[in-house]
């Protein structure tokens, strides 16, 4: 009984350490958060000097996928057409169907920023997974040197563009990356929704720091086209549900470096409803089974709530198990709260407080993970397949 109770005492010591680490890396990234700059900025001046930085910065492609029009693609939209990015940049929009919704919101978009080419593009290319068809008809109608895809329901902070470009003066980079917060919450499914992002994109840190990022997320995906045809381009990930880790994965594995930019940006959740948040996160774990199997198992090692529990049942209520318990409540909420702060800057961190809520649906998810290889996204049932692709069910 001595030797289970050092076990999970070990365990639970195991996951403070762990969010302890990811705080401290979120704290050391956002440190490092700054305006976008080559060597010499500031010695710039005069005109011809100013044209010269300009050519500095290469040409970029915004391409985004429109699944739908909703309260907060304006918002949405405009936050990317707004940067202020000393190179020439333009706006691809690609969706599968045509709207006069979107068509509406589009010459809006082009009297409200006339001087940001924007397109908009309606039809797909081949395969089940809609998001990849639609930017792979991005890619040929964009053109610019640099590649930047990312979700429409992302808003771009101040300086986005240029600190997603920067890393590029590297020749050894060929993805740039982001990561993503919510920074307001409607309702309980959201606050759900914000913890989950503030947890992965605290372990994207972790995994950053112990073994190099060779995956890229879906926020943002900047690509030299270089590199993506080197993999193959889009094309080879038109039946795979995770073609963000894939394509970073591809890229991390043919040879380039992929970064991640010094930029978070705000995930524009609304108003999810529960159903739709255990979806979304049973897809995302499923995925993360099947693409990442050791992670997938060490997520279980960061959880140190059962362990906790367990201890106190294995002391029959005892101080000490009641001393642990507390111990990494205090733990938990308390890094929840501050990571989530740090990579928002918003009041929303409170709900981190949620966080042992979170963790219980976190571990039904994690079991159910292993119960059966079923998604649905986007209204229409998958079934995933080994190697990471999609079947319609």
């Amino acid at each position: 009984m001595l030797l289970l109770q050092a076990a999970l005492a070990a365990l639970v010591a195991a996951a403070c350490l762990y969010h302890l680490l990811a705080w401290a890396l979120t704290r050391h990234f956002a440190a490092d958060l700054g305006p976008a700059r080559l060597p010499g900025r500031e010695s710039f001046a005069c005109a011809a000097l100013q044209a010269a930085r300009r050519r500095l910065w290469p040409s970029v492609s915004q391409i985004k996928p429109i699944h739908r029009v909703d309260a907060g693609l304006r918002e949405a939209l405009a936050s990317f057409l707004s940067q202020d990015y000393p190179g020439p940049f333009e706006v691809v929009l690609v969706c599968r169907e045509p709207s006069e919704e979107l068509n509406a919101l589009v010459e809006d978009l082009a009297r409200s920023f006339p001087k940001v080419p924007l397109r908009l593009v309606v039809g797909a290319g081949p395969g089940i997974n809609r998001k990849v068809a639609s930017c792979v008809l991005g890619v040929e109608q964009a053109g610019k040197e640099i590649l930047v895809f990312s979700d429409a329901d992302m808003r771009a902070p101040e300086g986005y563009l240029r600190r997603v470009v920067q890393p590029f003066a590297d020749p050894r980079v060929g993805l740039v990356t982001c990561l993503y917060s919510v920074q307001r919450v409607l309702g309980l499914a959201g606050a759900l929704e914000g913890l989950s992002d503030a947890d992965f994109s605290a372990s994207v840190l972790v995994a950053r720091r112990v073994e190099g990022l060779s995956f890229a997320l879906g926020a943002t995906m900047a690509l030299r086209r270089e590199a993506l045809d080197q993999v193959g381009g889009l094309g080879v990930l038109q039946d795979h549900l995770a073609d963000d880790y894939q394509l970073g994965n591809r890229i991390a594995r043919s040879g380039w470096k992929v970064e991640l930019a010094g930029v978070v940006l705000e995930d524009l959740v609304g108003r999810p409803r529960f159903r739709d948040y255990f979806w979304h996160q049973l897809r995302w774990m499923r995925t993360y089974r099947i693409c990442r199997p050791v992670g997938h198992a060490a997520f279980l090692v960061t959880q140190g709530l059962p362990w906790s529990l367990g201890l106190l049942g294995c002391t029959g209520a005892a101080p000490l198990g009641w001393w642990v318990l507390g111990t990494w409540l205090v733990v938990r909420m308390l890094t929840a709260v501050a990571i989530w702060h740090t990579l928002s800057g918003g009041r929303a961190a409170a709900w981190g407080l949620a966080a042992p809520l979170k963790d219980l649906l976190y571990l039904v998810l994690w079991v159910s993970s292993l119960l059966g290889s079923t998604v649905l996204w986007g209204g229409q049932r998958f079934r995933v397949l080994r190697d990471g692709r999609i079947q319609p069910l």
